[in-house]
């Protein structure tokens, strides 16, 4: 049969245009599967990529970076309320000062006072905090050569409060020091052992 005489049975004029729909009650699975003889591939699901946050991941670490550098801006004051944060600080490198006091020129001597041996010791003692405030008493110990301490004992501050930027000189004799001993340290009373 030729188109002219296919367009001619039909009714038509040839060239005219048809209509076609193609229809079947078998699902387009069925009909891959007939034609190539095996099931569909199917896209996979997207999957997560790791080591990318969670929305809410990075506004979390935003803030500790801010607490962490707001700690260490105010780490005078979180010092004073939480001794032991002093610790963490010097760790990291950044050791704080929180009595705001400092020793300058620490000196020992062993002179002879006729026929007695005697120790002398010099400090000062300088502020570096902004305010006044109180100076605290001072522990001597002369230690062994080991660095244990085979002798100690608090002297009272030189004056009871120290000004901003005031620097005061403290000076403290042992009689008859104890022979082993090879040098001397000199701290604030309350932090012996530290």
């Amino acid at each position: 049969m030729t188109a002219s005489e296919f367009d001619v049975a039909d009714g038509r004029e040839p060239g005219a245009e048809i209509n076609a729909r193609a229809s079947t009650d078998r699902g387009v699975e069925d009909s891959y599967r007939m034609l190539y003889g095996v099931e569909p591939k199917r896209p996979a699901p997207p999957r997560r990529r790791k080591g990318i946050p969670k929305p809410g991941t990075g506004l979390l670490a935003v803030l500790a970076l801010f607490a962490g550098m707001g700690a260490i801006a105010r780490r005078e004051a979180l010092t004073r309320a939480v001794p032991a944060s002093a610790s963490v600080f010097a760790a990291i490198g950044l050791p704080v000062n929180a009595r705001g006091l400092e020793f300058r020129h620490v000196s020992s001597k062993l002179i002879e006072d006729g026929d007695q041996r005697v120790l002398t010791i010099e400090v000062e003692v300088a502020s570096v905090r902004a305010a006044r405030g109180k100076l605290p008493d001072l522990q001597v110990s002369v230690r062994a050569s080991d660095g244990h301490p085979v002798y100690a004992w608090t002297s009272p501050a030189p004056a009871k409060e120290i000004g901003a930027g005031e620097v005061v000189y403290f000076r403290a004799r042992l009689a008859a020091p104890p022979s082993e001993g090879r040098d001397v340290k000199v701290q604030f009373a309350g932090l012996a052992g530290k």
